[in-house]
């Protein structure tokens, strides 16, 4: 594992290009299956036959399917990693909206955004020394007066073999 200051993090920045691999594109609701599939072909191109890996959207605030749509295609039929934003956030230019995203995608790239200083040390008793599942649980709420999505809750895991 590797921790760093921020000051390394920025020198480790200085290695990525300041520009997407391919400029900004952008369609119609109804086209996205379309869309998606000439942002991954000419990646691949630009790339030299190497897979995009993450891809961020911009989404409409009223996107209706969009979003589900998106998502699967980019799963699904992609194998692409992605991060949706809402345009009503997104120029705003919010930095607590913009470090929410940005932990977000760590995760989402294989990154950890928390750990227990205690756990990396081997100082916690009986975890330590078993092997040990620990269980939590997140909970995820819809926007302010939004009366048709529940919040939902997902018990994610870690454990120790």
């Amino acid at each position: 594992m590797y921790i760093f200051s921020i000051h390394d993090l920025f020198i480790l920045s200085q290695e990525f290009s300041q520009e997407p691999v391919i400029p900004v594109y952008s369609a119609r609701p109804d086209m996205v299956k379309k869309a998606l599939k000439y942002v991954h072909s000419t990646s691949l191109n630009k790339l030299d036959g190497k897979e995009l890996e993450f891809l961020i959207a911009i989404l409409p605030d009223n996107n209706g399917s969009l979003y589900g749509d998106l998502k699967k295609i980019c799963e699904t039929d992609l194998g692409l990693i992605s991060q949706c934003c809402l345009t009503k956030y997104v120029f705003k230019i919010n930095r607590h909206y913009l470090s929410n995203v940005a932990l977000k995608i760590n995760v989402k790239m294989g990154g950890r955004n928390t750990v227990l200083l205690d756990a990396l040390s081997c100082r916690i008793p009986l975890v330590s020394d078993i092997p040990t599942i620990i269980f939590g649980a997140d909970v995820s709420h819809p926007e302010a007066g939004e009366d048709v999505c529940p919040s939902l809750a997902a018990p994610p895991k870690t454990g120790q073999k």
